[in-house]
C-alpha cells in the first residue's frame, strides 16, 4: 500500500500492490549530464498492481473496507517496479 498521487474527489487515498520479489541490484550511469558515475546499490520491488473494484461503495459512512484486485494481466500496467520507500 502506498500513498496515491491522484487528487479530486473521486480519487482513492491509497494505491494498493502484491509483492512479487524484493531485489537489489548495483547501477550505474553514463549519462553524460551525471555528476557520478560510481556504481551504486539500488533496492526495489517486483510488484502486482491491484485496483479498487468498480461499483464498490466503501469507506465510513458504509462501514466498508475498500474491496480491491487484480489489475487484468493483458493490461501493460498490470507489473511494475517500486521504490521500497514508498510503501506505508
Amino acid at each position: 500500500m502506498l500513498w496515491s498521487p491522484e487528487v479530486g474527489p473521486s480519487a482513492h487515498p491509497y494505491w494498493y500492490a502484491q509483492v512479487l520479489g524484493i531485489y537489489h541490484a548495483p547501477v550505474s550511469t553514463t549519462h553524460p549530464a551525471a555528476l557520478k558515475y560510481s556504481t551504486q546499490l539500488m533496492e526495489f520491488l517486483w510488484v502486482r498492481w491491484l485496483g479498487a473494484e468498480p461499483g464498490y461503495h466503501s469507506g465510513s459512512r458504509v462501514a466498508r473496507l475498500p474491496k480491491v484486485g487484480f489489475v487484468e494481466d493483458a493490461d501493460q500496467d498490470a507489473f511494475g517496479f517500486l521504490d521500497p520507500d514508498l510503501i506505508i
